[in-house]
């Protein structure tokens, strides 16, 4: 079966075949903002998430790229600033494999899944938001890295 043909039957979402024939992608919108994100018990700190998939990762000899990145950089704006990780992984056996090892992440939002057919690999990002960071350390930390 033709690969766009199968991803189509799979998920309902018509890929767009590259002019070049080595790549396609397939989209489907959704939004999600800062405020839809509710501060809670349930949400990791960044060094649990961290530990927590490196060591799923690892364990079974898997590759995954991890990116701590600070919540808002401007103080001024207000409000909760979330701290998150970034995370890649690159895979040629089927994604549902590794969906057991995030799947019990909290606040774990999906940015893309592609298929290279070159490299014949699924590639997923994600993002992975922890416990927000609260408006008067921003200032603190602000503070402190003027002087």
């Amino acid at each position: 079966m033709h690969v766009a043909a199968s991803v189509e039957l799979r998920t309902g979402i018509r890929p767009v075949l590259e002019r070049n024939g080595e790549s396609a992608s397939a989209s489907e919108a959704f939004e999600i903002t800062e405020t839809t994100i509710e501060p809670s018990a349930t949400l990791w700190t960044g060094d649990k998430l961290e530990s927590v998939l490196r060591e799923r990762f690892q364990t079974l000899g898997l590759d995954i790229g991890l990116a701590r990145k600070s919540g808002r950089s401007n103080p001024a704006a207000g409000g909760i600033a979330f701290n998150r990780h970034d995370i890649a992984i690159a895979t040629s056996t089927g994604l549902r494999d590794y969906a057991r090892l995030i799947s019990d992440i909290p606040a774990l939002v999906p940015e893309s899944i592609m298929f290279d057919m070159s490299a014949n690999a699924w590639m997923l990002k994600a993002k992975a938001y922890h416990r927000p960071v609260a408006f008067s350390r921003l200032v603190q930390a602000s503070a402190r890295n003027s002087e």
